[in-house]
């Protein structure tokens, strides 16, 4: 699990894009004040978003796959798999702790645990 890419919703696609860039990532978790998870955003819909005017909330991706923090790895696989986007780790209140990324998560079952931040 890494720590999760946030930002809050009351920032602007702007701010959400610049983030991206200066963390190599293609979509950032979307989070309120007290740290709530929202939903997703990526850079192509930040980037239209600038382009046409629109907020955070008019891109938020809202169905995204999430997981509570003890959650078996063999039961989420075939989520992993399939996800376009990270997965959401979230406590129950629904705030964010973590994420799963596809790629982490792969190189980490193929024994390469560099991807791994625990």
């Amino acid at each position: 699990m890494k720590s999760p890419e946030t930002v809050q919703v009351t920032k602007g696609p702007r701010v959400a894009l610049q983030l991206m860039k200066e963390r190599a990532i293609s979509s950032i978790f979307v989070v309120d004040k007290n740290n709530s998870l929202l939903g997703i955003i990526t850079a192509k819909d930040a980037l239209d978003a600038i382009e046409t005017n629109k907020t955070i909330e008019d891109i938020l991706i809202i169905d995204i796959p999430t997981v509570k923090r003890d959650r078996i790895l063999t039961d989420i696989f075939n989520m992993i798999a399939e996800t376009q986007h990270p997965i959401a780790v979230i406590d129950d209140e629904h705030k964010i702790k973590g994420a799963l990324i596809k790629g982490a998560v792969l190189g980490a079952l193929a024994g390469n645990d560099e991807h791994i931040n625990i």
